[in-house]
């Protein structure tokens, strides 16, 4: 068996190093945070990704449905750098914040995942529907299982610091 039947492309990641990259993410987004223990504003993490590193989030659009016939409530685009959130979920209550924090975990832990010969194709966005942001103790076998994990680790790391 040659070796790319057997790796895998995902990166493992445990709920510690995804809390690391959570710190990671704020401290360069926010230099001057040092060990605050409180949860981010997650607006004003939006605002920096804007206008420092170009992100653009759409949260006015209706996101249509997946494959499997289920409402789509976020999504994540590398090119450009996109994450929309449903407009049905009303903006900046604790379910769209969990989303949006959904989101920026594939941002920070997965872009480079991403392109061409990658894990993930670039023409496709990762959409995430209810099942997909359902949190589970423990990843499905497959490397989409383990993404949506990571994703939602990264997000309750974010939200509950």
């Amino acid at each position: 068996m040659n070796e790319k039947q057997t790796r895998s492309h995902r990166e493992y990641l445990s709920r510690p190093k995804i809390e690391e990259r959570v710190g990671h993410m704020l401290q360069y987004i926010f230099p001057d945070r040092g060990n605050d223990p409180n949860p981010p504003d997650i607006k004003k993490i939006v605002t920096v990704l804007q206008s420092k590193y170009k992100v653009r989030f759409q949260f006015s659009e209706n996101l249509g449905c997946s494959a499997g016939g289920k409402k789509i409530l976020g999504m994540f685009t590398v090119d450009p750098l996109t994450i929309c959130v449903c407009n049905s979920i009303d903006e900046w209550t604790p379910v769209f914040c969990r989303i949006l924090a959904h989101e920026l975990g594939h941002l920070v832990l997965h872009r480079k995942m991403i392109g061409e010969g990658k894990y993930i194709s670039q023409k496709k966005p990762i959409v995430d529907t209810a099942l997909q942001l359902r949190y589970r103790e423990t990843a499905e076998l497959s490397d989409l299982g383990w993404v949506e994990w990571q994703a939602n680790e990264f997000s309750m790391c974010l939200t509950d610091l």
